[in-house]
This record gives C-alpha cells, sequence and structure tokens, in this order.
C-alpha cells in the first residue's frame, strides 16, 4: 500500500517568476503552495497578540511585505489570523542548521561567494523566487515555504545575503521583532551595498539567534544576532560564517553548546581556501563539493539542500538545487525590472 506521506520527502525544486507588486507576488504563491503550518503555543490568544506585534514591527520596517501576506492570505480564501503565525513563527528557537559561506576576493580582484544551505531532508519546499516588485530592489532567492522569505539571494545593485542558523540559551525575554526569513529579504529589497546591509541588521529589531553574510562588490561582512546583542565580523581577504559565533562577545550565548560540526566545516573552508587555485568559478564549485568538513552533507538530518556560486563584481550567479557532489549549478540571469 503506498504511503500517503511519501510526497512529503519528495523535494519541491520549483522556479518561480512572479510578476506585480507585493500583493501579486503572495497571490501567486498562495495560489501555487500550501500554507506551512507553524507548531502553536498552549496560549492561543497570547500567540496571535505577540504575532499581532511582530507584524506591526515588520510594518514598521518593511511595509509591503503585509501586502504580500496579505495576498497570499486573499489567494487561499484564509483570514488574516492564518498567517499570522509566520510573522513570529511562535518564536521558537531553531534545533538544527549546517549551512555554510565563503565570502573572497579572488585573484583578478573579484568578490565571490560559495554557500550551501543545510537542513533537514523533510523540507520540502525549496523553491528558487525571482521578484521584482515596484519601489524595490528585484532579488533572486531561495525560500523553504515561509511567507515572503528569502534564506539566501542576491539582488539586482549587486548585494549578496544568507542566513545562518545559530544553536543558544533562550533570551530571559522574547520581544517582537522581525523573523530571521524575512531579514534577508528586508535587507535584498531595500539595501544596494554590503555596508547598507550591514547597518541595516545591527539596527533592526530582530527575533531570532542567526548569523548574517552579506557582500558586494567591494567588501564583505558577517553580522552575528542574538536578540540582546550582535556584532559585526568584517573581511579582508576573505571571511568564512557557518553556524556559531565567531566574536569573543557573542559566544557566551552559546551556553555548553560545543558547535562542533560547525565550527569544523569553519575550518575546513578555511583550509580549502588556503589551498584554491584555479578559476574561482569552478574552485568554489568543488568546495561547495568536499566531503571532509563535511561541508556537503547527506544525512537525513542535516543534508546539503541546495547551494550557489556568485561573482559580485561580474553580475554572475549559479544556484545547484541539490548536494553539489550530485547536481549541476545551473547560471542564471542576474536580477534585473522588465
Amino acid at each position: 500500500m503506498p504511503d500517503p506521506h511519501a510526497y512529503r520527502m519528495i523535494p519541491d525544486y520549483r522556479t518561480f517568476d512572479l510578476a506585480g507588486d507585493h500583493y501579486a507576488c503572495g497571490w501567486a504563491m498562495g495560489q501555487a503552495t500550501e500554507l506551512r503550518a507553524i507548531q502553536g503555543r498552549a496560549n492561543q490568544p497570547l500567540a496571535r497578540e505577540f504575532a499581532a506585534a511582530c507584524a506591526e514591527v515588520v510594518r514598521r520596517e518593511h511595509a509591503p511585505l503585509l501586502r504580500e501576506y496579505r495576498g497570499y492570505a486573499d489567494a487561499q480564501g484564509r483570514p488574516w489570523d492564518d498567517v499570522l503565525s509566520h510573522f513570529s513563527l511562535n518564536h521558537p528557537g531553531g534545533a538544527v542548521g549546517g549551512c555554510s559561506t565563503l565570502m573572497w576576493r579572488a585573484e583578478d580582484g573579484h568578490v565571490m561567494v560559495a554557500r550551501n544551505y543545510d537542513f533537514t531532508t523533510d523540507q520540502r519546499a525549496r523553491h528558487l523566487i525571482r521578484s521584482a516588485p515596484p519601489g524595490v530592489q528585484p532579488v533572486l532567492g531561495t525560500n523553504a515555504s515561509l511567507i515572503g522569505g528569502r534564506y539566501d539571494g542576491v539582488n539586482g545593485a549587486g548585494l549578496f545575503v544568507s542566513l545562518h542558523l545559530v544553536r543558544t540559551d533562550e533570551p530571559a525575554r522574547v520581544v517582537p521583532a522581525v523573523p530571521f526569513h524575512l531579514a534577508p529579504r528586508i535587507v535584498l529589497e531595500s539595501c544596494a551595498t554590503a555596508r547598507q546591509a550591514r547597518e541595516r541588521l545591527m539596527s533592526m529589531p530582530l527575533m531570532h539567534a542567526f548569523n548574517y553574510a552579506v557582500a558586494d562588490a567591494r567588501e564583505f561582512f558577517a553580522i552575528e544576532v542574538y536578540p540582546t546583542l550582535r556584532r559585526a565580523r568584517e573581511g579582508d581577504g576573505a571571511l568564512v560564517t557557518t553556524n556559531h559565533y565567531q566574536h569573543a562577545d557573542m559566544q557566551p550565548f552559546h551556553g555548553r553548546r560545543q558547535s562542533a560540526n560547525s565550527r569544523r566545516r569553519a575550518e575546513r573552508l578555511w583550509e580549502l581556501w588556503g589551498n584554491r587555485s584555479g578559476d574561482p568559478w569552478t574552485w568554489g564549485q568543488r568546495a561547495l563539493a568536499d566531503h571532509d568538513g563535511p561541508l556537503c552533507g547527506h544525512e537525513r538530518h542535516l543534508a546539503t539542500l541546495w547551494a550557489l556560486i556568485a561573482d559580485l563584481t561580474a553580475h554572475r550567479i549559479a544556484y545547484c538545487l541539490g548536494a553539489p557532489c550530485e547536481a549541476p549549478f545551473v547560471e542564471m540571469p542576474w536580477p534585473a525590472r522588465a
């Protein structure tokens, strides 16, 4: 007898070319995807109040996203309350994450980015989305079914952003703020440079413990975020970001966690970069397929779901929809307004 849940293990690697304003983008995604269920909280009225407060913070930071949520809800004939939890995620901390990003300046002066996104294999939605609503930067990036989110990507100005979950102790008090999946989207749509992105991420109210890597053709940074503190690291020749804090001020938030896998991946990226040779475009793809870190993961609880290579100077990007040791990197047009 067929397993009725087997389809959930079949990855959904669809690509969406969205047209129109934020409402139209939300409508299109609502028509094409299922609403991702967010684990509920025991006190539902309090959870709704908190989610509504998070939506208000998002409205202050980037109001068009609320129109996108409205379009998503309308496309499915849902009341607003059904999508509210995608503003707060009911504020849980993340349990796993294995993302790795290397940003470096190649010998020809070009700024390059190589990035793997790792998560559990039951994360079925692995969407690549192109959008260009009026009044914001056009964006090409990925999402995993959280409304309006982008997990990594580039914009028309040449800015790159990626997120990296960090496991930490919970803060004593959680206040309404922007959830992790909307932070890259806000930055990509509203910033033109890595320095602007750094300042935005350093000042934006952010709810979850994450690292964010940002880069453009001139410079690159890692922003380490905890709800009550954040620090920025700046790269020179290269910069590595994985799933632990590297700034001394941030490391106490790990508590007793060793973050051994994340630290090993960071070390391996530095090892590979130190021995790099040849064309940086092809070398970066080989580095992402490395199993010694392991950078390219195949465990059910931590697998590489997609990868990207980008030349931010040449405005060139390719995505690999799957493990980079198995699936090809496919070059995509740089985001631009039609």
